[in-house]
């Protein structure tokens, strides 16, 4: 579902107050079988229709599959906001095609980050008129399907992998201990010789170091 062909297009799709966020979006989901969104402001979009969207809400790990439906609260302004993703975005940088926005009548393609954004709505059906399904020997609700379902695993992988990035951070601060353990040995043995309490905790930080050796960290 790539937006990027509307990008330079000026459209007002309900013919009253020019070119608006919305008219851009309701142009593109129209235009793939799906249903148009309703209401004054754009921050209310969010959620409507749910058995035509997936409405995820934004979250750290979250990044929008292109074709996506965004939409911002008012912090953006009093009636926030509403885009299409685009191809690319990562958890910093949110692509989108975008109208009135910064003053541009015009569809625009934009980088965001996620300030204000309520979260987006995954489309999950689309007509004949796009057939990516049908170009790769599919069906198109069998293509959209397993889009989404790509969508959801990629966010569980996030998922695990800010689980493994906080594992990793206390395994390098026991290696940071074992490290000032081992400063600390050496001062012990400088100035006092190889006593009896030195000899003890010397033998104390060569089986923490086996240990956790056998767990599979580095020294």
């Amino acid at each position: 579902m790539n937006p990027e062909g509307y990008i330079g297009r000026k459209i007002d799709f309900d013919k009253a107050y020019g070119y608006q966020c919305v008219d851009l979006v309701n142009q593109f989901v129209v235009d793939r079988g799906l249903p148009r969104f309703t209401g004054g402001a754009a921050a209310d979009m969010f959620g409507q229709s749910p058995g035509s969207y997936e409405w995820v809400r934004n979250t750290p790990s979250g990044v929008p599959p292109e074709g996506a439906i965004v939409v911002w609260d008012r912090g953006v302004g009093p009636w926030g906001h509403i885009a299409i993703a685009r191809k690319g975005s990562t958890t910093s940088v949110l692509k989108t095609v975008d109208q009135n926005w910064n003053g541009r009548p015009d569809a625009t393609a934009v980088d965001h980050n996620y300030s204000h954004v309520i979260g987006w709505g995954i489309p999950r059906i689309q007509n004949n008129n796009t057939n990516q399904g049908a170009n790769m020997g599919v069906p198109n609700a069998q293509y959209d399907a397993v889009v989404v379902d790509n969508y959801n695993l990629n966010l569980k992988l996030r998922e695990y992998e800010a689980i493994n990035g906080g594992l990793n951070n206390q395994i390098k601060d026991l290696q940071k201990e074992i490290a000032n353990l081992k400063a600390e040995i050496v001062k012990l043995q400088a100035n006092q010789g190889k006593s009896e309490d030195t000899e003890l905790l010397n033998s104390f930080g060569k089986l923490l170091v086996q240990l956790l050796t056998r767990l599979g960290v580095k020294k």
